[in-house]
């Protein structure tokens, strides 16, 4: 738990900056409505409650970002993981010459260049999620990921002044 905190604590933190700097706006534009809203005697709730939801919007779209971020970096790895297997597998298989060294082809680049597009775009099209039946046969590590998710969200956002 420890090392999630750590390496999420820049996306909680970006999200909390986020909340902080849109709090002058969304108070200016949202206690009017408020007023309007609630009974008087909930007014001294009033920046409470738009402070924590500017700040949860903040910290969404700060996971939002990461999420992308994530998603770019696992289609980058993911095609230098194919390009090279599948360089490796010609090569046993004779279509490629044996003496002929597989870090210095150009095609590995291009097939991994093409397999990082073809991937994240696949990624950013199916809305950073699962599409069926791989959403039903991993939810146990889905609902694990949303639950240190909360965990890192929730017991370290930083105040930001």
């Amino acid at each position: 738990m420890t090392t999630l905190k750590f390496r999420y604590a820049k996306t909680v933190a970006l999200g909390a900056s986020l909340g902080q700097m849109l709090r002058d706006p969304a108070m200016d534009i949202a206690v009017p409505v408020l007023v309007q809203l609630l009974p008087k005697e909930h007014y001294k709730w009033i920046n409470v409650i738009v402070g924590y939801s500017i700040k949860s919007i903040g910290i969404t779209v700060a996971w939002l970002i990461q999420s992308v971020q994530s998603a770019f970096q696992s289609a980058v790895k993911g095609g230098l993981l194919f390009s090279t297997a599948i360089l490796s597998y010609l090569k046993t298989k004779g279509h490629i010459p044996q003496d002929m060294d597989l870090e210095k082809m150009r095609a590995k680049e291009i097939v991994a260049g093409l397999v990082t597009f073809i991937g994240f775009y696949w990624q950013l099209s199916n809305g950073l999620s699962l599409p069926f039946p791989m959403n039903i046969l991993l939810l146990p590590l889905r609902i694990l990921e949303w639950f240190l998710r909360w965990q890192v969200s929730t017991f370290s956002v930083p105040e930001v002044v």
